[in-house]
């Protein structure tokens, strides 16, 4: 795990929206990677920017080493289901993915493109997440929560609370339990740091259908019969009764396919 803030532009090919960037990050001493997304069609017939799957999965694992910035100037998303025809509601923004684990700016946005730099700087030195009870912990793009919400705000974070939690677990809207493991079956992993906070190694959940036993994370799909582990960084590790249907090699040829066939000419 390295400590070095690191800012990753998420831009098509030849788009000048993000000049400037890396000469700011070589002067703060920050460290830079550059993603690209491409274009696909929808089953609706409607094109949409998508950030490959092994791409996206890496990005939220680095979300959890180092503090990040996510930067981009397009309308980007992230498949939610990776083993599945893209569709447009098995897709979320590229801002909701990366939200409560990352500093994200669209430099599109008025004053974004000058403000930046200083807002990440800023977000570097906080602390944004209350320990592991705090439900900006979890996963989003696996977590169904049942409505949309503002996490930043504790009115908001209480009223998500009182819709998803069920004694000792959280449930969400797909009736998915998601159990804190307790201390003894935290299985080491690397070290976890969510907006400043370093949490406990291991800490993740017990996470139990209990209708659909289908758990897809950014680049693999699971069937569950009983529960999977599940960490913040979007990582799942096998549990009990399950097995992967869709895996991370599917996944990279998946995306190996739609770069040689898709990509505009």
């Amino acid at each position: 795990m390295t400590d070095s803030p690191l800012v990753v532009a998420v831009h098509r090919s030849g788009s000048d929206g993000l000049a400037g960037v890396a000469d700011e990050v070589e002067r703060r001493g920050w460290e830079s990677m550059f993603l690209e997304p491409l274009q696909l069609t929808a089953g609706s017939g409607r094109r949409l920017l998508v950030l490959g799957r092994c791409d996206a999965a890496d990005l939220y694992v680095e979300l959890h080493r180092r503090p990040t910035a996510v930067l981009t100037t397009d309308d980007v998303r992230i498949r939610t289901q990776p083993a599945s025809p893209l569709r447009d509601d098995r897709v979320v923004s590229l801002r909701e993915f990366c939200r409560y684990k990352s500093l994200f700016a669209n430099l599109q946005a008025p004053g974004a493109a000058h403000s930046w730099a200083n807002d990440f700087s800023d977000w570097i030195g906080a602390i944004e997440c209350d320990g592991h009870g705090d439900c900006r912990c979890l996963p989003f793009h696996i977590f169904a929560a049942k409505s949309r919400y503002d996490l930043e705000r504790q009115e908001e974070r209480a009223r998500f609370e009182r819709d998803h939690r069920r004694l000792r677990v959280r449930q969400d809207n797909r009736h998915r339990q998601w159990s804190p493991a307790r201390p003894g079956a935290r299985h080491g992993r690397e070290p976890m740091t969510i907006a400043g906070l370093r949490l406990e190694d291991g800490f993740h959940w017990d996470v139990s259908p209990r209708r659909s036993p289908m758990i897809a994370t950014a680049d693999t799909v699971w069937t569950v019969k009983n529960y999977l582990n599940l960490y913040p960084d979007g990582i799942a590790r096998i549990g009990d009764r399950c097995y992967e249907e869709w895996t991370r090699d599917d996944s990279a040829r998946a995306d190996a396919r739609e770069e040689g066939r898709r990509r505009p000419r």
